[in-house]
């Protein structure tokens, strides 16, 4: 199982800065940290699918603090791979 989650917070200067991690739920492992001032939904899926490539697909992922769109954006996305 892996979590992703977004982060909101702002520089020193007051712009917007968006964090996105995702862990490995059982070892609490990071396995990715990325920031960006705007997130997207291809900022994930590209972070997913490195992930995909370097480990093996997890059985689930868990989506905190990502709008309900986006979740189902990444479920479709999900429900294509081979």
């Amino acid at each position: 199982m892996w979590n992703c989650a977004f982060v909101s917070a702002q520089t020193v200067d007051g712009q917007p800065i968006e964090v996105l991690t995702i862990l490995d739920g059982y070892t609490l492992e990071c396995l990715s940290i990325s920031a960006d001032r705007i997130m997207s939904l291809e900022n994930l899926i590209d972070r997913l699918f490195d992930l995909f490539v370097l480990r093996e697909v997890p059985k689930q992922i868990v989506l905190r603090g990502v709008p309900g769109l986006v979740s189902m954006a990444v479920a479709e996305w999900l429900s294509q791979l081979p």
